[in-house]
């Protein structure tokens, strides 16, 4: 009889400990998830360029 009921609490340890692995850490989600919230309102750092064109180029017609 003893053996029967370690064999179920072994059974039961093992199928908690691979569902423990399925999703990840409530924790690291939240994280990455206010980091993401935090970097999307940072101002961009970088400018449009402006090209100024004087005509010319037409050497080939």
């Amino acid at each position: 009889m003893r053996r029967v009921e370690s064999y179920k609490l072994k059974v039961i340890s093992k199928s908690n400990a691979t569902k423990k692995h399925l999703f990840p850490p409530f924790g690291i989600v939240t994280l990455c998830s206010f980091i993401l919230f935090l970097t999307s309102f940072t101002v961009p750092s970088y400018r449009m360029a402006k090209l100024k064109y004087n005509g010319g180029g037409d050497w080939y017609a």
